[in-house]
């Protein structure tokens, strides 16, 4: 840490807890903790996905995770609720306890659970045998010191909505047991932030940030390929964090990787990420008397108030028929880039640069 009670390197104040998925990199495990590391994040979030194809232990990724300054926030873990005292339900103690095994070893606190109700149950998973279930489950967690925190998924046969998440916590009724937010499930289908204030803040144990459309169709079928970094979307986020923060809520800021995978691996996407998550919970700060900015004394954004030039990311093929329509419609080639493969067309006062690099941003962005 710097002694400017900041992160070093990335300007973070050290109370400011930033987490990722981090299926948010590209290339193997440990190279993805250095990746995300580097752009400046604090905290990480694991799932068993995560872990496929690393030959080590968990023990050695929780020491490579520290020796980058980061720790293990959470595990992402869907359980199957059986209702019933049959052999899938010894399977599914037997494979939570493997879990939260593999959460100690890793030193994570926090296990994100997603409900998934169990296709071979002999036994109707009614309200209270469910609340039995989440129970035990509950009991086990906190045998080990730790904390599960449920999360509604749109797409969920039940409890599909946080409200709905928050009925079960509440009856529930244990300290260990509580609730995790993902502004993408919770606003894309119209869920407007106020709604959020009946949450006990001491029941709130996790939120994920991610942006997207304001969607216009049944939210069962929502899916990640509509997901954004924030600022990218249309979703209220920063009405969103202000509530999140006036709810006393303490734990890490997330950065949830709810775009496709192959955008989630594209160059630069942590870094890009870690900013727009900066600069949402700085806009958030401005106006949330509550709440503290993430990086002291950052200025304040500067909106555009128009736009210089259009870039258009091209292949050979494609560059050759836009540049066909660009002379059809008066354009003229004003100049060539000295080192790159970009030309610059004009009409008047209209702009337009055409990018033909075979790597970087406009590469991917074409792709």
């Amino acid at each position: 840490m710097s002694s400017s009670g900041c992160h070093a390197y990335s300007g973070i104040r050290d109370d400011m807890r930033l987490s990722t998925a981090i299926s948010l990199g590209a290339g193997d495990l440990l190279t993805r903790l250095e990746t995300i590391a580097a752009a400046g994040f604090t905290d990480i979030e694991l799932s068993e996905n995560d872990l496929m194809g690393f030959g080590g232990t968990p023990e050695e990724i929780r020491k490579y995770a520290a020796s980058l300054g980061l720790d293990i926030d959470v595990f992402r873990y869907t359980h199957k609720f059986d209702c019933s005292s049959g052999q899938d339900s010894k399977k599914a103690i037997a494979r939570l306890e493997h879990q939260l095994d593999l959460n100690q070893a890793l030193g994570a606190t926090t296990l994100v659970v997603a409900m998934a109700m169990s296709t071979h149950s002999n036994r109707v998973c009614n309200h209270a045998a469910i609340c039995d279930e989440l129970a035990d489950l509950t009991e086990r967690v906190d045998s080990r010191n730790q904390r599960a925190a449920l999360i509604a998924l749109p797409w969920a046969s039940q409890y599909q909505t946080e409200m709905k998440v928050l009925e079960l916590v509440e009856t529930i009724n244990h300290s260990a047991l509580g609730l995790a937010l993902s502004s993408y499930y919770s606003l894309s289908y119209g869920l407007q932030p106020a709604q959020l204030r009946s949450i006990p803040g001491e029941r709130l144990f996790h939120v994920q940030l991610s942006d997207g459309p304001v969607l216009d169709f049944d939210s069962s079928q929502l899916n990640s390929r509509f997901g954004m970094l924030p600022g990218q979307g249309d979703l209220p986020l920063v009405s969103f964090v202000r509530i999140i923060a006036r709810l006393g809520y303490t734990g890490s800021w997330s950065l949830a990787c709810a775009s496709d995978k192959p955008l989630c691996e594209k160059h630069n996407y942590v870094t890009d990420g870690f900013r727009a998550l900066v600069t949402l919970l700085d806009e958030a700060a401005r106006f949330e008397p509550d709440m503290s900015a993430p990086i002291p004394d950052l200025p304040a954004r500067v909106y555009p108030i128009g736009f210089e030039f259009i870039e258009f990311a091209v292949d050979d093929k494609s560059r050759s028929t836009l540049t066909e329509n660009l002379e059809s419609l008066c354009f003229r080639k004003e100049r060539h880039h000295v080192s790159k493969s970009v030309q610059l067309w004009r009409q008047g006062a209209i702009n337009i640069l055409i990018n033909s690099e075979n790597k970087g941003f406009a590469s991917e962005a074409f792709t």
